[in-house]
C-alpha cells in the first residue's frame, strides 16, 4: 500500500483508545507500518483487527504507559523490530489520568532515536476534560503544551516536529453511547465551534 507515509514507522502510545485506533487506520491506509503500545490487550486487538482490515499491520506491545521501564522497553522492542521510528503518537489515556513524566519519557527517548536518523515527528495529544469550558481545557493542555515546547526546542535543530494535537467533542463509539436521549447528543453538537 502506497501513501503519504509509506514506509514510516509509527508507535502509538495508548494504542487502545478510540482516537489513536482512529489514527492506526489512517496511518495504516496512508502506507505506515504502525506499532501499537496499551493496557487493555482486547482493545489492542481490536484495533490491530482495524489495520489490516485497512490493508496494513500493526505490531501489538502490551504494556503500561504509566510505568517508566515498560515504557522504555516497549520503545526498544519498537525501535528493534522496525529498525527505526519516524512518528511517535502519544495519546491520553482512555480512562483515568496518565503521568506526564511518562509521556516526557517516551517522547525524549523517540526524540533522540529520531535525531540520529535525520529526523522524524512526535504528536502529543491532550486529554480531554470532563468540563467543555475554555479554562478546562487550558488546564487539561498545560502540561502537554509545557511538554510540547521544552520537546520542539530540543528537536528543532535535529529535525525533529513536535505538535500538540487538543481534541475536542469526537463522536467516538463510546461518546456517543453515552447519550440516552437525542437532544442531549444535539446539545453536545452544539458545543463544537
Amino acid at each position: 500500500m502506497h501513501g503519504r507515509l509509506h514506509g514510516k514507522i509509527t508507535l502509538i502510545l495508548e494504542g487502545d483508545s478510540e482516537i489513536a485506533a482512529a489514527a492506526a487506520v489512517r496511518f495504516a491506509r496512508e502506507g505506515a507500518r504502525v506499532a501499537l503500545c496499551g493496557r487493555d490487550a482486547e482493545s489492542l486487538e481490536e484495533t490491530a483487527t482495524a489495520v489490516a482490515d485497512a490493508g496494513g499491520s500493526a505490531y501489538v506491545l502490551q504494556a503500561d504507559p504509566d510505568h517508566d521501564a515498560q515504557l522504555s522497553a516497549v520503545l526498544d522492542q519498537a525501535i528493534g523490530q522496525f529498525g527505526t521510528l519516524d512518528v511517535l503518537i502519544c495519546c491520553p489515556p482512555e480512562h483515568g489520568k496518565g503521568r506526564q513524566a511518562g509521556v516526557d519519557l517516551a517522547a525524549s527517548k523517540a526524540l533522540v532515536s529520531m535525531a540520529a536518523r535525520g529526523g522524524g515527528s512526535i504528536v502529543l495529544v491532550a486529554p480531554r476534560t470532563g468540563d467543555s469550558g475554555p479554562s478546562a481545557a487550558d488546564s487539561a493542555l498545560s502540561p502537554v503544551e509545557a511538554s510540547a515546547r521544552r520537546l520542539a526546542l530540543e528537536g528543532a535543530s535535529r529535525a525533529v516536529r513536535v505538535n500538540v494535537v487538543a481534541p475536542g467533542l469526537v463522536g467516538t463509539e463510546r461518546m456517543l453511547a453515552g447519550f440516552t436521549e437525542p437532544s442531549g447528543r444535539k446539545n453536545a453538537e452544539r458545543s463544537v465551534p
